[in-house]
Formats: C-alpha cells, structure tokens, sequence
C-alpha cells in the first residue's frame, strides 16, 4: 500500500464482505445468551494498582521484545531486508510470548485470588455474538473517519504513514500468511483488549482523576511514537499532539454532561480511547479512526461487563487489513 495513493475503499470493501460472513455465522450459531437483552451501563472497577499498569505494559513489551530478538539472532528473516526483517522479527515475538505472558498471568490471578473464574458456555457464545454483531458498525464508522482523515490530510498535503507491516511480502514465506494472521488478529486484540479495556478501564473508573492521568500519558506517547514517522515530522508532530489535545477538550465536555449520565464510566471509556489511539501514534493519521474504534470497543466492554466482545471486535478489524493485504499483489 503506497501512503500517497487514495484510499482504497473497494478493496477495503471486499475485505470487508469476506469477513461478514463468518461473522454471520458465528451470530446465526452462537445466538445471543439471554442477558445481552438489556446489557448494564456500568463496567465495575477493579482493585488494580499503578505497578499493576506498569507490569501489564512493560512485562508484554520485554518479553517481545526478547522474543524477537531469539528470532533476529536466529536469522529467520534475514533475507527480507533489514526493515521488513524487524517486523516479521516483532510479529514472532508477539506470537511466542503472548500465550506464555497470559500464562504467567494466570498464574498470578490463581494465586492472588485462589481460583480463576471461567465463564459458563451460554454466557460466552453470548459474547461472541455480541462482538461479532458489533463489529459491523463499529468497523464501518471507523472506515469512515480512516477515509475521511486520509483525504483530508491527502488534500492538505499532511503526514501519511504506512504502516510497516503493509510493506511486507505475505507470500515470501511458507507460513508468512499463518504467521501474520496470528500476530495481527490473534495476539494483538488478545493483549491490547485485556490492557486498555480490562486493565486500564478498570483501573480509571476507581478514581476522578485517573483519566485525566491518561490524557498526560496520551501527550507522551504521541511525543515518543512519532519519531519513527516519516517526513514532514514537524507536521506529523503537531498533528499528533493536536490530536491529543483534542482529545482533552473531549474529555472535558464529557466533565460537563448532566449527572444522570455515568460520566465517571464515559470518562473511563474516553481517556482509555485516547491513549489506545496514542500508542499507534508513529502511523499517522491512524490514530483518530482508532480513537473512534476506541470508543466503540470501550462502550461495548462497559455495556457488557466483559472484554469478550471488545476482542471479538478488534480481532474483526484487523482481520479485514489482513484480508485487503493478502489479496494485493506481491
């Protein structure tokens, strides 16, 4: 995909319908468990702490980290090209540590609480059509604002990033497709969904001021994540912190609406938005479509009690960049 290039909307739309039909299915077949009839508009917080942020984020980035390196020394991707190498390098790390960082969570949970709660049956298929409902619009909105930002930074002559992965060569590898569609659509909702919606939402809603903590958290990673952008930095720097600072205003209209809103929990679903969308901050303008989406997965999680759906959802999203990917040609 060439960043200078309009955005694609057919073949977006062809990814879009591929993926709509199991995503039927799974609606037609699992059906929906009688509680999603009138789903609650309160997510309960949880006694997490700051180290508990910090572990969460930091222990998953390390052990990446250290993954892909096992796999840079291995040379697996060596012929790839020093760039592309690093992504397919980071994409494995994804997919080894992943499952061992929920394992070892696991363990942790186990022992902090003495069991680890396993939903009944109904009530999960409940989640999973739920999310795979909720994707349709979701994605759709999204797109959306994708194209709209796209054309207008296009039009002004703004920033536009691509992202590393669309650059590599699905096909060069005998199991690059499986591999791909492991880290991009397995892994990366899995742990982004358990961080910012089961995490940090949770850990926002138990205090008036944590959200705002978000917005000072959003300034810093659009800061440090837009040094791998390419040129013109400085404008992808004041779009990404006027990105940020919209934001803010955001949240501060959300501090004004009436008190027979749950403002605490849009406030929780907002500043968590906000920073999921900052950390994507180096592929611009992708944040502002991924606020949005912030948005949708957060309310879905607060209306649902559970990050089950908001997975289903994210894992949705990126499967249809994968799909639209896998059909350009090499």
């Amino acid at each position: 995909m060439d960043p200078n290039q309009p955005f694609d909307i057919r073949g977006m739309g062809i990814a879009f319908a591929i993926l709509a039909v199991p995503a039927a299915i799974a609606i037609l077949l699992f059906g929906f468990a009688s509680q999603w009839r009138r789903p609650r508009w309160a997510f309960p917080a949880r006694p997490w702490n700051g180290f508990v942020i910090v572990f969460a984020f930091f222990g998953y980035y390390v052990a990446v980290s250290l993954a892909a390196q096992i796999a840079g020394l291995q040379g697996w991707f060596s012929e790839a090209g020093e760039e592309n190498a690093l992504t397919w390098n980071g994409t494995t790390g994804r997919v080894i540590a992943t499952p061992l960082y929920f394992a070892f969570v696991g363990y942790g949970i186990f022992n902090a609480f003495g069991s680890i709660r396993v939903p009944p049956w109904r009530k999960l298929t409940g989640w999973i059509a739920l999310g795979a409902l909720a994707w349709f619009p979701i994605h759709v909105i999204a797109t959306a604002v994708h194209f709209a930002t796209t054309a207008v930074s296009q039009e002004i002559g703004g920033p536009i990033s691509q992202h590393p992965m669309a650059k590599l060569d699905i096909g060069q590898y005998r199991f690059g497709a499986v591999l791909f569609a492991s880290g991009v659509c397995v892994m990366a909702p899995w742990f982004e969904e358990f961080f910012f919606r089961g995490v940090v939402l949770t850990w926002v809603l138990r205090a008036w001021y944590r959200p705002w903590i978000l917005v000072g958290w959003s300034f810093a990673f659009s800061c440090l994540a837009i040094r791998s952008v390419s040129e013109p930095q400085f404008g992808a720097l004041g779009g990404a912190l006027g990105f940020s600072a919209l934001g803010a205003v955001i949240m501060g209209c959300c501090q004004r609406l009436p008190t027979t809103y749950p403002k605490r929990t849009i406030l929780a679903v907002v500043s968590t938005s906000l920073l999921f969308a900052a950390v994507h901050s180096s592929v611009w303008p992708s944040p502002i479509p991924l606020f949005v989406l912030g948005l949708g997965l957060g309310y879905l999680t607060a209306r649902s009690g559970s990050i089950v759906p908001a997975i289903v959802v994210h894992a949705l999203f990126n499967a249809v960049s994968f799909v639209y990917l896998l059909r350009l040609p090499a």
